[in-house]
């Protein structure tokens, strides 16, 4: 949702402050300006390598506080065995 509302924010502040006329005064083609800049297959590709390691060690960060948070109350851990208090004597005698 933030990026969400911080994205339609700097689109006002930069028809406001660095575009020289209102918004609904622009082309479609200086509004896409970057399409034909990069192209569009570049706005697909550019910058992807980086965004995947990005996203993917945001992604690793948040499952490891998550394991770390189950295992700090007492939860297994994803693909893990139950803590050993956890095990009750029935399931032991199983």
């Amino acid at each position: 949702m933030m990026k969400f509302a911080s994205f339609e924010t700097i689109v006002e502040m930069i028809y406001k402050y660095a575009i020289p006329r209102p918004k609904d005064q622009c082309s479609k083609g200086l509004q896409l300006g970057a399409v034909k800049k990069i192209g569009l297959l570049g706005l697909f590709t550019r910058g992807l390598p980086l965004r995947i390691v990005m996203i993917g060690t945001l992604t690793g960060a948040q499952w490891g506080i998550y394991d770390a948070f189950k295992v700090f109350v007492g939860l297994p851990t994803t693909g893990g065995v139950a803590p050993a208090a956890a095990i009750t004597p029935a399931e032991t005698k199983a």
